[in-house]
């Protein structure tokens, strides 16, 4: 066991517990508890038992006990069990019970969750918010879309098209965030923001001709355990050229002005509608 300071240009290791703090320029490792401190280290810390306090390296963390703390990486955090705290790192967070806190990473992962994980896909096993949507809207006759997170905080993917039919977008994908609330007997509400590409045989992937960001409030109602009916009233802001899409413009409803923009595409906005049935984990 130790308590105090290690500072090394390597490594440092205790074999029992420690209570202080551990500087390595390479990595550090606890064998059993690492309590009330910091640990950090230009690659990686490794506590074999639980931690109370903070890990700070270069590329990854790793706790096989609980963590009450929090985790900062250049790469990516693990807490083999128990996480009340906090991890952020670029891509990767990894907790088999997240009880409390936040995870902050491209990719979060939790058995289960009473925290929050924000980033570009986040999954939680057990307790988790997910839906599987197939729906139609004013602008693609069929979407397939998946939302995964917490009802809090749920990412959106998402891919539309129209097979093939004139004067409609050849396909559609986006990414975007939500949350849900639950109001009982089946009844649930949606709030979704989605960012969205048009693609068309002409249209470059890095081009912002045909860029639209919707808004979306919908209304879900099960019909049973894992299927439910939703019906949703957007709104949706294009950034195109001028007369980009051959809609029917007088069957949509704008909002606001019409704005030219300063690279030749114009913004322009209606309301409009979405509805499906969507396959739910809870």
């Amino acid at each position: 066991n130790f308590e105090g300071m290690q500072f090394s240009g390597f490594a440092n290791l205790t074999g029992g517990h420690h209570s202080g703090i551990q500087i390595a320029g390479f990595a550090n490792l606890t064998g059993r508890s690492f309590n009330n401190g910091i640990q950090t280290a230009g690659f990686a810390n490794v506590t074999l038992g639980s931690l109370t306090g903070g890990q700070i390296s270069g590329f990854g963390n790793l706790v096989l006990g609980n963590v009450r703390g929090w985790q900062l990486s250049g790469f990516g955090n693990i807490a083999v069990r128990k996480l009340r705290g906090v991890q952020i790192s670029p891509y990767f967070n990894y907790a088999t019970v997240h009880e409390k806190g936040l995870q902050i990473a491209l990719f979060n992962y939790a058995d289960s969750s009473g925290g929050v994980p924000i980033g570009l896909f986040s999954f939680v096993r057990r307790n988790g918010y997910r839906r599987l949507e197939i729906s139609t809207d004013e602008l693609n006759y069929a979407n397939l879309t998946f939302k995964t997170g917490i009802r809090k905080f749920y990412n959106i993917l998402t891919i539309g098209g129209n097979f093939g039919i004139a004067d409609k977008p050849l396909y559609t994908f986006g990414y975007g965030i939500g949350s849900a609330v639950n109001f009982g007997r089946g009844w649930g509400a949606n709030l979704d923001l989605t960012a969205n590409k048009i693609m068309e045989a002409t249209n470059r992937f890095d081009s912002s001709n045909g860029m639209f960001y919707r808004l979306s409030l919908g209304l879900e109602k099960k019909i049973s355990q894992r299927l439910a009916l939703f019906g949703a009233a957007s709104l949706t802001a294009l950034t195109a050229q001028p007369d980009y899409l051959k809609l029917d413009k007088s069957k949509l409803y704008q909002v606001f002005p019409t704005v030219n923009l300063r690279d030749g595409l114009d913004l322009t906005n209606w309301l409009g509608f979405q509805a499906g049935i969507r396959i739910c984990n809870r």
